[in-house]
């Protein structure tokens, strides 16, 4: 086979160029993963130290990456333009003139689907709007994240409090072990009031067992969510107190506020991204609407033309005729995925009023048994305590009776953890329903 003027071999030679750099260049480099260390949870921690940690974890963090990676390449594919072709024809004939010199007919001919902007502008927009909600997805991840933290991060304050607390009546208990000793020892107390506080005691140690079991179990769950890969028992700051419920612009505290639920849908990921996807849709139909005319099949030929008797040139245009398929299959199919995603718009938007709905009343009713009955009984049992303390330096009342105060204290201060707990962590997740610790919206805590 002859090849006219070294073309085609020109031609292959740079195609398979072009296909020896793509295939060096096919395999990126494994990532350098930089887990947590001891050194990051040397000092204790804050919320918002753990909220860093948490998204600068190296492997969600590669995840979120990719993710968004992956649909800001269909944007830019969809805005590229497409490759023109190259075409060498070659016709012969088997004649050769007096010279011996064959009367082929060479053609240089280069094609382009000239039609091609007929469908770029809705896939650009689809793959827009494709960007859009995986970002508003990995946001919605990112708050889910948050969520998990904070609530978390409560439950370990509660866990180191309550640590504490069982040590106080382990200690009381076994204060109770030595009195009663004494008193037999005396012969003022027998051998069942000393069985009864070393049973005491015996409790006293298994549930501090208990609190120190649950509160290293909790450590672990958490470092290796916060992205370390290794088991650590980090310590976390106490915030003592819990956040505000967000102000309710005069609206009582039993009825969710309207300005609450503007906030909740103007802050809400999942929202946006079933927006986005309905945008996506929208794009989709007007495409496989284009579609029903063919003109993004259009391509153009043209190039020189050397023949026997001379240079010519050779012009061809190729246009399907829309005669027996416009594409109803295609258009039907996009207008039933395009109603899919208005539904799933309208129930996404209404979700986020009945999940807003399910966090107000959780952290308005647990704020209300936490700052309306357990802080109340602890500040009764602290004034008992103390006058206890005062009666016993007075002689007033025995010394077994001034530990019984301190004990109905500490016993407490125990119950009034879970509901600190629940109500720090129901408003923490209100506050994130309403985009308050966003990455994007978060301030500085």
């Amino acid at each position: 086979m002859t090849h006219p003027n070294g073309t085609v071999a020109r031609a292959v030679a740079a195609s398979l160029g072009a296909l020896v750099l793509l295939a060096a260049c096919a395999t990126p480099r494994t990532p350098q993963w930089k887990p947590l260390t001891a050194a990051d949870f040397a000092q204790p921690l804050t919320l918002a130290k753990c909220l860093e940690l948490a998204r600068k974890s190296d492997v969600r963090a590669a995840q979120w990456k990719a993710r968004l990676d992956t649909v800001r390449a269909e944007v830019v594919s969809a805005r590229t333009l497409p490759n023109p072709t190259f075409i060498v024809e070659w016709d012969d004939v088997g004649l050769h003139d007096p010279t011996g010199a064959s009367l082929m007919t060479v053609a240089k001919e280069v094609g382009y689907p000239v039609g091609f902007w007929w469908l770029r502008g809705p896939k650009v927009a689809s793959a827009k709007a494709a960007e859009r909600g995986e970002t508003a997805s990995v946001r919605a991840d990112q708050r889910r994240q948050a969520v998990d933290v904070g609530t978390a991060f409560f439950s370990l304050v509660a866990d180191q409090r309550r640590v504490t607390l069982s040590k106080d009546l382990r200690d009381i208990a076994r204060e109770s072990l030595r009195l009663a000793d004494r008193k037999k020892e005396l012969g003022l107390g027998s051998a069942y009031d000393v069985n009864r506080a070393n049973a005491e005691v015996l409790q006293s140690g298994s549930d501090l067992a208990d609190s120190e079991g649950q509160l290293r179990l909790d450590q672990l769950s958490f470092v290796f969510a916060l992205g370390s890969e290794r088991p650590l028992f980090p310590a976390v700051v106490d915030p003592e107190n819990i956040p505000a419920l967000p102000p309710t612009d005069g609206a009582t505290s039993n009825v969710l506020p309207d300005s609450l639920i503007a906030r909740a849908l103007q802050a809400d990921h999942a929202w946006a991204q079933a927006r986005a996807t309905r945008e996506a849709a929208e794009a989709d139909v007007s495409s496989q609407q284009r579609a029903a005319v063919p003109i993004g099949n259009t391509t153009l030929t043209g190039g020189p033309k050397k023949t026997p008797e001379g240079r010519s040139s050779i012009w061809t245009l190729e246009f399907p005729i829309p005669l027996f398929d416009w594409n109803r299959g295609g258009i039907r199919k996009a207008q039933a995925a395009l109603l899919t995603a208005q539904a799933e718009e309208e129930k996404a938007r209404r979700a986020v009023t009945a999940s807003l709905s399910d966090s107000w009343e959780r952290a308005t009713s647990s704020v209300f048994k936490w700052r309306g009955y357990a802080r109340p009984l602890l500040a009764n049992l602290e004034k008992n305590q103390r006058a206890a303390q005062k009666l016993f330096a007075a002689g007033q009342i025995p010394y077994t009776d001034m530990l019984q105060a301190q004990r109905d204290l500490k016993q407490a201060q125990l119950k009034e953890i879970g509901l600190w707990r629940d109500a720090a962590a129901a408003i923490w997740t209100l506050e994130c329903s309403l985009g308050k610790h966003d990455p994007a919206t978060a301030s500085r805590r």
